[in-house]
């Protein structure tokens, strides 16, 4: 019964906003069926029948661990899948060994075949991920080793992998959207300081003050994270703008490269599997502005994929959504891509929180299908950022190899987009 409601809410729930998700009816019909068996079993136990104990126990568990996987969703429900086998495995074990029988519980048994599975066939799915990106992996790899291999790149990597060391910036460091600590939050000496030393502060938009939103400008509240998908939405939006003639300055500095448009007016990227993407130094073309408009800027974060994001691998949790504002810069050797990262640490309009250096030897190149770059998290902490409420918001910057951008094509990134929905990531 439960299984028909779900369905029926899943078709439904496309043309009716009202309607519950499937996996939330799924939790509520489960979750109920754990609260029954969980009720039975305490009064088997003032009873003193300790086989129903067991078996309403074997059955409740396994309960528990679904409705905990359609509340939280995630990357974890492969987790909850094994703990699923296991203890309804386990508990039927047990079960048959206290009442001296071959099998006494065939739910429990069929509930451990199910999450087994389930299990098999995720494993299918890795498998077809991974063997749709085999060859354009194949294909970076070999890239890689030929820069690896090359006298003048392997001394430049190694020396990019100094200055990132240098830096000190670690890769795992855990950065999420945090919202700014308001004036409110402060204990009452420091909100007086706060208030007499305002005159001297960068001026804050009068949106905020009539909001009652007054904030201190580049300090984040590390207990209140961002909880609003469309709010990221819209600093992003403003980060963009903001974030523009930085990138084309650290291009300048470095002769970083953007990408051109074809000849048909759509992004050299989108074309053809047969048509090479096209990329020409920014310092070729800043003085000419036929020649600027035809290069194309990379473009906030798709809002249907950012939504899978949440659904698939963060826990429903906008916080950890680094990329809604991206943008890269591409360059033709390792040197010119370290100068940009020079510039990038040294800029005092930006505070650098992450640095990620996938050209690195040490880096597995299966956990981004043979892709590589150097990936900064950043925050603007520009006047402008702060007057307008943006410096807490994270942005990514791809520093990107000419020799890789060429490889990318659509093809490959449906083959991508394909294989990453066979993950569900």
């Amino acid at each position: 019964m439960a299984g028909v409601f779900t369905v029926v809410a899943g078709v439904v729930s496309n043309h009716f906003p009202g309607v519950p998700p499937p996996p939330l009816v799924l939790g509520f019909h489960v979750g109920v069926r754990m609260l029954l068996m969980t009720s039975g079993a305490f009064v088997a136990i003032r009873m003193g029948q300790i086989h129903l104990v067991l078996e309403y126990f074997t059955k409740a568990v396994p309960d528990f661990f679904i409705v905990a996987m359609c509340l939280r969703q995630g990357p974890w429900v492969r987790q909850g899948l094994a703990a699923i086998v296991v203890v309804s495995f386990v508990g039927s074990i047990m079960l048959s060994l206290y009442s001296h029988s071959v099998v006494v519980l065939p739910s429990g048994i069929g509930m451990a075949f199910f999450g087994l599975s389930l299990l098999f066939l995720r494993a299918l799915a890795i498998r077809r991920s991974k063997r749709l990106v085999r060859e354009d992996q194949a294909r970076y790899d070999r890239l890689y080793t030929s820069l690896v291999q090359a006298e003048d790149s392997k001394v430049e990597i190694e020396h990019l992998g100094k200055v990132v060391q240098m830096i000190g910036l670690d890769e795992k460091n855990n950065c999420q959207q945090y919202n700014h600590l308001l004036v409110s939050m402060l204990p009452p000496r420091q909100r007086t300081q706060h208030y007499r030393n305002s005159s001297t502060q960068i001026p804050v938009n009068p949106l905020f003050l009539d909001l009652d939103r007054v904030f201190i400008p580049g300090r984040t509240d590390p207990d209140s994270k961002v909880t609003s998908i469309n709010q990221l939405y819209a600093s992003a939006a403003i980060s963009f703008k903001l974030m523009c003639p930085l990138i084309k300055a650290w291009a300048e500095k470095s002769d970083g490269m953007f990408k051109l448009r074809n000849r048909g007016g759509v992004s050299s990227d989108a074309s053809s599997s047969e048509s090479e993407p096209v990329f020409v130094k920014w310092n070729d073309v800043k003085g000419d502005a036929d020649k600027m408009q035809q290069i194309v800027f990379p473009t906030l974060k798709r809002f249907g994929r950012a939504v899978e994001k949440l659904l698939r691998s963060y826990g429903h949790d906008p916080s950890k959504l680094l990329d809604i504002c991206r943008h890269c810069i591409i360059f033709a050797t390792v040197s010119d891509l370290t100068r940009a990262l020079g510039s990038i640490i040294t800029d005092e309009n930006v505070r650098v929180e992450r640095l990620k250096n996938r050209l690195s030897p040490d880096h597995s190149s299966d956990e981004t299908g043979g892709y590589r770059d150097v990936c900064l998290n950043l925050r603007l902490v520009k006047k402008e950022a702060m007057s307008l409420g943006v410096d807490t918001h994270m942005c990514e910057v791809q520093l990107i190899l000419l020799d890789f951008a060429k490889l990318r094509t659509s093809e490959g990134h449906k083959r991508y987009v394909e294989a990453r929905n066979q993950l569900g990531v």
